[in-house]
């Protein structure tokens, strides 16, 4: 698997249309633009996963919540960082998994944020368990405002990660890592240099 930062529009385009194959919405082009867009390539250069990293307000799955306000939450807007877009194909996630959830703790590390938001269905039990593994702090659970790209409004919830926590988050659960291709010996050895590495590739 190879990691490419996608940037020219036509790039865009072709991600935003095949993530919304994967995510059931359809992110606006002018939502990528403004973000990180980071694309998962096969060996054929085929498009097989992704994931988008927005730096800057206003932050969809904050707008979703209704009445948000940042005071009452606690985030500081310019510490934060909305993480969307996630997706790996089925084909890639048995060899790759542990590369790409790697990835983006290597790209928290560098963002030079604090607090990582984000949302999913609240009816898929099994994002729920994987996102747990880095103690996420639950900001809204319920029916959302619609947001652009999708067609109604959904049961989501939405929650935020500490840079903190996600850092600890391979030593203290590594469960979470060894499901996803490391032994539990190897895992135990690996310094965040390391991980920067391996992410990278």
């Amino acid at each position: 698997m190879e990691f490419k930062v996608l940037k020219n529009d036509t790039e865009l385009e072709i991600f935003r249309q095949v993530t919304s194959e994967y995510i059931d919405v359809l992110l606006p082009l002018d939502y990528l633009q403004r973000s990180k867009v980071i694309a998962c390539l096969d060996k054929k250069g085929k498009i097989s996963g992704g994931m988008m990293f927005v730096m800057k307000g206003p932050f969809r799955v904050l707008e979703s919540i209704p009445n948000f306000k940042y005071e009452s939450s606690n985030i500081r807007e310019e510490k934060t960082c909305e993480v969307t877009g996630l997706w790996l194909s089925s084909e890639m996630k048995n060899s790759y998994s542990a590369r790409f959830w790697l990835r983006i703790l290597w790209e928290f590390i560098i963002s030079g944020k604090s607090n990582f938001v984000y949302a999913f269905t609240a009816s898929k039990p099994k994002l729920k368990e994987i996102y747990a593994a880095a103690d996420p702090i639950t900001l809204y659970e319920g029916l959302t405002h619609i947001q652009p790209g999708m067609e109604e409004p959904e049961e989501e919830c939405v929650q935020c990660i500490l840079l903190s926590r996600m850092v600890l988050a391979p030593f203290l659960r590594p469960g979470f890592f060894i499901k996803r291709s490391f032994g539990a010996t190897r895992l135990g050895r690996h310094s965040l240099a390391r991980m920067a590495k391996i992410a990278s590739k």
